[in-house]
């Protein structure tokens, strides 16, 4: 379950998930690099997909001394390279983290989760000599622009121009590319990704312009040199900054968007979904899409943007594809209450607020308005798709924190202040107003759970790492927690396995617990190597040797790996039944609504490893009250301890 220091990224929450999460691919200077020439002036981390460009977590380690940045990081114009200028000093060895468990800036442009943590370490040689020169020497010949279009302080440019093109005096290589924001114009909006043409001597990057508008770009910078010659990556393209400017009258900047342009989003998401999913109509019929899709559009110019919104996210998730769903993280008209809930076993309850609603904290949440609490999550269920109770209960707690959701479900009559009736650990029932907020990364928050109090459990010890392991002696445990299907640069998924598996070889009897809960997806291969071995292990794959701990946020890829150890192996299931069927729709792709840019994802395959329903439901339900929250208390891995293997 998550912590109330969350909260400030809920709407991330709400926006477009994706089957992966994003890497780390490279550095420069590399991972582990020995003799690393002090002379370097830039650190570049390179990701495995785009990243936001309003935050990152270069932090500071232990193992290494930290870097001495020069200047603030720089994205290059795909959000896939961020670059920062630094000064070396010789025969240091550096340390840096990007991201960390604490600080985690570094985010997916796509549904805002953290960048997978790496540890980055280097070390320089030792400092140059008069006789040695500053830079690398090379033969190659340097790479210039030689022309462009629009041309540089072009006027009058044709706002319906759809491509930048530039013309290097020798081929590039088309790995990398840097399209470098500058003060002196407005940001160019990519509207896909640069292609590479005539042997690679012509870069065409497709755009997206408004009139009357003054645009500027760095084709390269003096720190940011994604752009290199083909021959030799030594060698990058001289910068060279673009400036020009298009025809007509620059579009009156507004909060929101009119009518009309929310009915041409309506329009294209009417038109695109059905041709790009796997299959739209497998739920619903296509008339009733239609229908769906017309009364939406009539009520349009009836609607504020959250009420607009509200219907987006109804109309998708009537498909009932938990993977295809509109991310609301670019609208900028919602706000969240300062509060944070979840569904346990014994009702919704808050679990943190902010100073002024701390009182709030550990009571029970009974009414939202004059609706009752079990009215209002039936109502605010209709936004999301769900399978089956788990899934219902995951959702429902977030989207109730969206007032502006809770005015379109008619479950309160405004959004400018929220009546929640609460009662309190003593049986007290009171009545709480909220005044909403916006979503802000310095909003403080208390919470329920007091770690100075009581002991963190296990299974929250580490929630973000990928993949952790350690003996527990409570039990004769060897517990593998799996957050994450991916295989982490930071530390290789087959490192892991080594390691659990010399955890098991130093305590023979121990009995192997596999942790699902949190893990909601990825690439589900990453696991398979090591359930085949468990398949053939015979002194685990036995009765009471072999757990796997399951719940609501087991999720896509990770309950492939869950039918997987359920079809083949002896493992004994424990906690909440996940939060969809193995059989589903998944492998997403995304694309964007031209006016208000909101994210649509969509199942593009169908997957089915099932006969029948496809939900795995725990052997030994296990299932957390709120006591058993603030408490620290487990229920899961208590649940194994009396259990012995057969």
């Amino acid at each position: 379950m998550f912590r109330a220091r969350y909260l400030p990224y809920l709407l991330l929450a709400l926006a477009v998930s994706v089957n992966a999460a994003v890497t780390v691919v490279s550095t420069s200077p590399a991972n582990g690099a020995k003799d690393v020439d002090p002379s370097v002036t830039e650190f570049k981390v390179k990701f495995s997909e785009a990243v936001r460009t309003d935050g990152c977590s270069f932090v500071n380690t232990d193992d290494g001394k930290p870097l001495n940045f020069t200047g603030a990081p720089v994205f290059s114009a795909n959000g896939v390279v961020c670059s920062v200028g630094v000064q070396l000093e010789p025969n240091t060895r550096y340390a840096v983290s990007i991201n960390h468990k604490d600080f985690q800036n570094f985010r997916s442009a796509k549904d805002g989760s953290p960048v997978t943590p790496q540890l980055i370490v280097f070390t320089t040689g030792s400092e140059r000599t008069q006789s040695q020169p500053a830079q690398t020497v090379t033969s190659s010949p340097p790479v210039i622009v030689l022309r462009t279009f629009p041309e540089n302080d072009a006027k009058n440019v044709d706002p319906k121009t759809e491509f930048i093109r530039v013309r290097f005096s020798r081929a590039v290589s088309s790995e990398d590319y840097a399209f470098v924001e500058s003060d002196k114009g407005e940001k160019i909006v990519p509207a896909g990704e640069p292609r590479f043409e005539d042997g690679n001597t012509l870069c065409i990057l497709p755009v997206k312009l408004q009139p009357g508008t003054t645009y500027a770009v760095g084709i390269n910078s003096d720190k940011i040199k994604g752009f290199r010659s083909a021959s030799d990556a030594n060698v990058a393209v001289t910068p060279y900054p673009l400036r020009f400017t298009t025809s007509g009258t620059a579009p009156k900047k507004a909060d929101g968007l009119t009518p009309q342009q929310w009915k041409e989003d309506m329009a294209f998401l009417a038109a695109e979904l059905p041709k790009r999913h796997k299959n739209l109509f497998f739920k619903l019929t296509e008339d009733q899409w239609k229908q769906k899709v017309k009364a939406l559009d009539d009520s349009i110019p009836t609607l504020a943007e959250g009420g607009i919104l509200a219907g987006l996210l109804e109309l998708v998730a009537s498909v009932g594809d938990q993977h295809t769903m509109i991310g609301i993280s670019e609208s900028k008209a919602l706000t969240v209450l300062p509060l944070l809930f979840y569904w346990f076993s014994d009702g919704i309850f808050v679990l943190g607020a902010s100073e002024e609603y701390k009182a709030a904290i550990g009571c029970r949440l009974e009414k939202i308005g004059s609706v009752a609490v079990e009215e209002a999550c039936e109502r605010i269920s209709k936004l999301y798709a769900w399978d089956n109770e788990s899934s219902k209960r995951n959702g429902a707690p977030t989207f109730l924190m969206v007032p502006q959701f809770l005015q379109a479900m008619k479950i309160i009559p405004n959004a400018d202040e929220v009546a929640l009736t609460l009662t309190d650990a003593q049986g007290k029932v009171k009545m709480i107003k909220v005044r909403p907020v916006k979503p802000s990364p310095g909003l403080k928050m208390v919470e329920a759970f007091d770690a100075s109090k009581t002991p963190t459990p296990l299974s929250r010890k580490s929630p973000e790492l990928p993949y952790w392991a350690e003996y527990v002696d409570k039990g004769n445990l060897v517990y593998f927690q799996y957050n994450q299907c991916v295989d982490s640069p930071g530390k290789p998924f087959a490192e892991m396995r080594s390691g659990v598996e010399k955890l098991l070889e130093e305590h023979k009897d121990a009995r192997l617990v596999i942790d699902l809960r949190r893990n909601g997806g990825g690439n589900s291969s990453v696991l398979d190597p090591f359930i085949t071995a468990l398949k053939e292990n015979k002194d685990l794959n036995r009765k009471g040797q072999l757990y796997v701990i399951i719940g609501r946020r087991t999720f896509s890829s990770a309950i492939l790996n869950a039918a997987r150890l359920r079809n083949e192996t002896q493992a004994i299931f424990v906690g909440e039944a996940t939060g969809s069927s193995a059989n589903h729709y998944g492998e997403v792709k995304t694309f964007e609504l031209p006016n208000s840019k909101l994210k649509v994802a969509y199942s593009t395959n169908y997957f089915k490893y099932s006969d029948t329903d496809g939900f795995i439901v725990p052997d030994i339900p296990a299932e957390p009250s709120f006591s058993d929250y603030v408490k620290g208390i487990d229920p899961a891995l208590d649940a194994i301890a009396p259990y012995k293997a057969k």
